[in-house]
């Protein structure tokens, strides 16, 4: 714990690093790992009663961003015979998502470009907490330099393009209103009763 504190500020204190590491990030999503069991009850609640007509064992879900697999596996409570797909930018993740998993029709990947072309449409895609940078937006004016709205309007174009007509595009806690998308205008926004507010990462306009 010591030498990666010693580590991170080392890295601080020169300025060329930490504008290559941004660079190199951008064109990821949220890099950090943080997550646990059943962490978003409401939503999931929520979105098993709206998908409660379609026959059980059709129904197919996305964790986008799915970290060691907790949401995943979160998900098999709500949805006891879907199928189930995780994906995530860690190779590292994906690994131990696989070494902890022994349900046949839940399955983890690496995030890539061709996710639309090696995957089904899903009636449901999930990020939770995934098109957003925290910590590295609590004290800024402008995402511009972390986490640019149009990284944020990429992505969900992408996450889109994955759902079946009439599916659900399931985003919280993200530094962008969805609504300032252009792929915001096939939806319907639905209230979910019980969550009382979009999450606690700052928001930022489409300016950034």
């Amino acid at each position: 714990a010591d030498l990666r504190k010693k580590l991170a500020s080392w890295l601080r204190r020169r300025p060329g690093l930490q504008a290559l590491k941004r660079t190199y990030y951008r064109r990821y999503d949220q890099i950090s790992n943080d997550t646990k069991l059943d962490r978003y009850p409401e939503v999931f609640v929520c979105a098993s009663e709206l998908l409660g007509h379609a026959p059980s064992d059709t129904l197919r879900l996305l964790s986008f961003g799915c970290s060691t697999g907790e949401e995943c596996f979160s998900l098999r409570r709500y949805f006891p015979r879907a199928w189930i797909d995780g994906v995530d930018v860690s190779r590292k993740n994906i690994r131990i998502c696989e070494a902890r998993n022994q349900d046949v029709k839940i399955r983890f990947d690496v995030s890539r470009e061709n996710l639309v072309e090696s995957h089904p449409f899903y009636d449901a895609v999930f990020a939770m907490s995934v098109l957003c940078r925290w910590p590295q937006t609590r004290e800024t004016d402008s995402s511009a330099d972390t986490y640019p709205f149009e990284k944020f309007d990429e992505t969900v174009r992408h996450l889109d393009s994955l759902v079946r007509p009439n599916g659900l595009l399931v985003i919280y806690n993200a530094n962008f209103r969805f609504t300032d998308t252009d792929s915001s205008r096939r939806y319907e926004a639905l209230l979910i009763p019980g969550l009382e507010d979009s999450g606690f990462v700052h928001l930022f306009s489409k300016e950034n």
